[in-house]
């Protein structure tokens, strides 16, 4: 998360953690890579467009979304956010 965010959420009271993963208005890209084409993938976007990647998770068998805290637990989370495919 930004320092930006974390300025944000306290000045507002809010949970920059509740808003990094469930608010809207947040256009990024999310693409899956195998782990040994994340640095060369990482390097010739940068090269190519002056852009950064962040590396923000993994993907695992099993089921189910878990968030890895600092001390290296993983705790389940709950989706949040907009289903743009939930029937309404």
């Amino acid at each position: 998360m930004s320092a930006a965010l974390g300025e944000l959420c306290r000045a507002a009271g809010g949970d920059p953690l509740a808003l990094a993963l469930g608010g809207g208005e947040d256009y990024r890209l999310l693409v899956a890579v195998a782990p040994e084409g994340v640095g060369p993938l990482t390097r010739s976007v940068a090269e190519s467009t002056g852009r950064r990647l962040y590396e923000i998770g993994e993907i695992v068998p099993g089921s189910g979304i878990r968030l890895r805290q600092p001390d290296g637990r993983l705790e389940p989370l709950a989706q949040r956010g907009f289903d743009h495919f939930a029937r309404g």
